[in-house]
């Protein structure tokens, strides 16, 4: 092998010429069947690109001239196909949007779901149904009765008292509401819901859970003597509990009786509270009354006859008031329980003498004041 550069001699291996310097080429040895494979290779490439380029040709002169009736009919069948799937496009698009949009649509897809029982799909309908239409209270109710059937009661009541609040007519609502607080024993929610309702068909629905509370027939504030109250009560068949002292009468409360009313006879100052509960144990609200008793003296007894001189032997009779009971004395000492009772006619004793008389009260103890008289008797020979 020798150097291209300056011809000089290589050996075998040689990397560089040791005599110029020049970087050693090495060329393999020629081999015409390589050659020749090499040749056939690149004809039959060529030869097949030339049928492809002939199908191309063959296909665009299909298309381009439009001479030929095969290549009319594709196009038109194409463009046939082309605009009925757009069409179809356009209006399956607008059925999607529209149903997407669509309250009544969203209702009835809820109430198919609540019918197959498939209650988390009828949720998402009637969701969709809300938020199309934020001012219908029907998919809230749809809601709540849903909640309700699976127990989540919370969400149920937020539900019934949303449709309300669009919807302050809508009964079915309110009957749900209610039989869903009466369910869980939450009572006082009725009463407290019954509040805020001024319709009367509405205020129907709450009769038989709401205790009308009873009412004082006095306004009197001072009595005399005695403290007697009655109450009227608008449904007889509740029952009604009161107290004198302020207490709370739901707990500490005495039972009322409408025969003996409220009756108080030691002086001093009262709060007196009452309270109705109907047969659903649901008290009414409480109303209270503030009175003062002050025990008056009773009237002094009437002395009959007079005082006086008198010369025969003569018989005094006391009238005393009502309720009470008269106590007299001959020495001039004023009279008390101790004292003589009177109970019939006394003799004039003889000589100058002074009648002291009191009324008692019997249920108070309450003493008149004094009343005196003078009586002179001799006997006359």
């Amino acid at each position: 092998m020798k150097c291209k550069k300056c011809g000089n001699d290589l050996q075998d291996g040689t990397i560089y010429c040791p005599k110029c310097g020049k970087e050693v080429q090495i060329v393999p040895d020629y081999n015409e069947f390589d050659e020749e494979y090499l040749k056939n290779l690149i004809m039959q490439e060529q030869i097949n690109d030339s049928f492809v380029e002939n199908d191309r040709i063959s296909s665009d002169e299909i298309s381009i001239y439009p001479g030929n009736k095969k290549g009319r009919i594709i196009i038109l069948g194409g463009m046939i196909t082309a605009i009925v799937l757009a069409i179809a496009v356009v209006v399956y698009t607008s059925i999607t949007n529209y149903h997407l949009n669509s309250y009544d649509y969203q209702i009835s897809k809820g109430k198919e779901a609540v019918k197959e029982k498939n209650y988390d799909l009828a949720i998402k309908y009637y969701n969709k149904a809300a938020e199309i239409n934020k001012t219908k209270a029907y998919p809230l109710y749809e809601l709540g009765k849903i909640y309700e059937k699976q127990n989540e009661y919370a969400t149920a009541e937020d539900m019934y008292k949303k449709s309300i609040e669009l919807n302050n007519k809508y009964v079915s609502a309110y009957k749900h509401i209610i039989k869903l607080y009466e369910k869980n024993e939450e009572l006082n929610k009725i009463v407290e819901l019954s509040k805020s309702v001024n319709n009367s068909k509405i205020k129907a629905l709450f009769s038989e859970y709401i205790a009308i509370e009873p009412s004082f027939n006095s306004d009197t504030e001072v009595f005399y003597n005695k403290i007697n109250l009655q109450l009227s009560i608008a449904n007889k068949t509740d029952v009604v509990y009161y107290t004198i002292d302020g207490k709370d009468p739901t707990k500490d409360g005495i039972v009322y009786n409408d025969k003996d009313g409220i009756v108080i006879r030691t002086p001093g100052t009262y709060y007196i509270k009452a309270v109705s509960k109907n047969k659903k144990g649901i008290y009414s609200q409480i109303v209270g009354k503030s009175c003062k008793l002050v025990l008056l003296k009773p009237d002094q007894p009437v002395v009959s006859p007079s005082s006086g001189s008198y010369g025969a032997p003569t018989y005094i009779t006391i009238s005393v008031p009502d309720g009470c009971e008269a106590y007299y004395t001959w020495d001039g000492q004023v009279p008390t329980r101790n004292s003589e009772k009177y109970t019939n006619p006394i003799l004039v004793p003889e000589g100058n003498n002074v009648l002291n008389v009191i009324s008692v009260d019997i249920k108070t103890g309450r003493v008149s004041d004094t009343y005196s008289a003078y009586y002179e008797y001799y006997a006359q020979e």
